[in-house]
């Protein structure tokens, strides 16, 4: 269950990483 909630934190911070990149 642990490990499942790490792995969406880090999509969602790769998201944020696109996201900043883009701009």
């Amino acid at each position: 269950m642990v490990q499942k909630q790490n792995e969406r934190v880090e999509e969602k911070q790769k998201a944020v990483t696109s996201s900043n990149v883009s701009m």
